[in-house]
């Protein structure tokens, strides 16, 4: 054959059998035709391919199909975790024992991990490189614990109010402590609680979203964490799915707060988060996580009660647990700004929750809130 340096050599394949040569031979000739004009082959490694394939994704987020947020984590698992495994081996050498063995040796994040092995090696198939996708059909044997999540009951809400007030009391001896100590976790805790919203849409609330006057929320932006340089917040105008933007009425208690924190902030731009940061600006979801994972580990130390298995998604699920068993299922999908029932009902309702209507649960929580740990009468 005449290679791209116009020198010609020879291409031979050795077999078993005569028709195995002549296969081999046959696919090392299209290799070679297929590496000078530039396409995918069975010899490209799977660092090239998966280059090829991030191309493809960047398009798609500038087009509106991927948001930033999801490109980045794809990018962080290929180059972070599967190039340095499987990234210098041909596409034609990766075989489904293979990649279920690299899975099996990864601790975390393995079903993201698949996931993009997955789309890499399907783009490989559609561009020709391969006969077969070997991920196909590979299963990750640990993951992310799917078992259904307990709703809250009102002692454990109780709790919660306790570990923050706790938390806040306490004497700040760092800058990041003091930084964590000026997140509103109540007030934010309390949106949760009486809207069902997921913590990165509550954040990424502005005053233009909220109607004080008739106590309505638009909800459906959502904040996104880049995994880029600057690590900075994006807000997102598009919600997580197309029923995620929802108008909610809010409780009297949640408009009550929403009022004082309007009033408090003063002559600001109606642009402006209604949660904002100390410089004025978005406050990310990981430093609410952070500053509760605080709080809860203070309380636990304090008190001897773990509410390690609290965080700002049991809000949500709490309150579609009670609006299932209140207002139907239909209700509560709609409310929460799920596209079907069927992920409201596998998982946003506890069967093993008592029956206990949302409006009781939104008041006595409200009450709590304002009235300290003092379960009202």
């Amino acid at each position: 054959m005449r290679d791209a340096d116009g020198r010609v050599r020879a291409v031979t394949r050795r077999a078993a059998t005569r028709s195995k040569a002549e296969v081999a031979l046959l696919e090392a000739i299209q290799d070679r035709v297929g590496a000078r004009a530039g396409r995918l082959t069975r010899s490209s490694t799977l660092q090239s391919v998966g280059e090829r394939w991030l191309a493809e994704r960047r398009l798609d987020v500038t087009a509106g199909d991927l948001t930033h947020g999801s490109y980045d984590r794809y990018e962080h698992a290929l180059v972070k975790h599967i190039n340095p495994a499987l990234g210098m081996l041909s596409v034609g050498e990766i075989t489904p024992g293979r990649i279920a063995a690299y899975l099996k040796a990864t601790e975390r994040n393995s079903k993201l991990i698949r996931t993009v092995l997955s789309q890499v090696l399907g783009f490989a198939y559609v561009e020709g490189a391969i006969a077969t996708n070997p991920a196909l059909g590979i299963r990750t044997r640990h993951g992310r614990d799917r078992s259904p999540k307990p709703a809250m009951s009102l002692d454990d809400l109780l709790d919660v109010v306790a570990a923050i007030d706790l938390w806040e009391a306490e004497p700040s001896t760092r800058e990041s402590q003091r930084t964590r100590r000026s997140i509103p976790l109540r007030d934010i805790f309390e949106l949760l609680m009486g809207t069902g919203c997921r913590i990165s849409e509550a954040l990424a609330l502005t005053w233009l979203d909220a109607d004080l006057t008739t106590g309505q929320l638009q909800i459906g932006p959502t904040l996104e964490i880049r995994r880029a340089a600057d690590g900075g917040l994006t807000r997102k105008p598009t919600p997580k799915s197309y029923a995620g933007a929802r108008q909610v009425a809010v409780p009297p208690e949640v408009l009550a707060m929403l009022k004082r924190r309007r009033d408090a902030v003063g002559s600001i731009a109606t642009g402006a988060p209604i949660f904002a940061s100390t410089s004025g600006g978005f406050i990310s979801p990981t430093n609410v996580r952070t500053a509760w994972r605080d709080a809860r580990a203070a309380y636990a130390e304090s008190t001897g009660r773990n509410l390690d298995w609290i965080g700002p998604h049991s809000f949500r699920r709490t309150l579609g647990t009670h609006l299932v068993e209140d207002l139907g299922v239909e209700q509560a999908s709609k409310v929460l700004g799920h596209a079907n029932t069927a992920t409201t009902l596998a998982h946003y309702w506890d069967r093993r929750a008592g029956v206990v209507t949302a409006t009781d649960t939104q008041r006595r929580l409200s009450a709590a809130w304002t009235k300290g740990v003092t379960e009202p009468g």
